[in-house]
């Protein structure tokens, strides 16, 4: 796991988890948990540049809370540090693809917005070599897609 940070409205940085960083690339990969969690808007609203990169009404809510934060996260971390932000999600699963478009819509400078994107398991399954399939193939029902 690495780390990125983004920061706070009192000028701290806060550390990011990132599942995975290549390059200037990084990943937020979804396979067993259920959701991008969520968290208390007093929590989210303390980064510095949270309403700059945020059309804040368009993000996922409820009355106390802002859904899927992980992803917010790791797009303020790339919008911090100029990388690339991806999110890998089962295909099986469209709530998390629902829930992930719904953050990136709400991206306000369209450069970022073009640096983050989606891969699908299924996709990246099609790479690994037959041991790994077969593996990821009983551990996890993830085939490659392809029917």
């Amino acid at each position: 796991m690495a780390t990125g940070s983004s920061i706070l409205v009192n000028g701290e940085r806060d550390a990011t988890e990132i599942d995975m960083r290549i390059g200037s690339a990084i990943f937020e990969a979804k396979l067993t948990e259920q959701n991008f969690t969520s968290q208390s808007k007093s929590h989210v609203e303390r980064y510095a540049r949270f309403s700059e990169v945020f059309e804040v009404s368009a993000l996922p809510q409820t009355s106390g809370k802002y859904h899927g934060y992980q992803l917010i996260r790791n797009v303020l971390a790339a919008n911090e540090h100029s990388w690339a932000f991806y999110v890998i999600s089962d295909g099986r699963r469209p709530d998390l693809l629902h829930e992930w478009w719904t953050v990136n819509s709400a991206i306000r400078n369209a450069t970022l917005r073009t640096r983050c994107g989606f891969l699908l398991w299924q996709e990246v399954a099609r790479a690994c070599p037959a041991p790994l399939a077969a593996f990821r193939a009983q551990k996890y029902g993830l085939g490659d897609g392809a029917s």
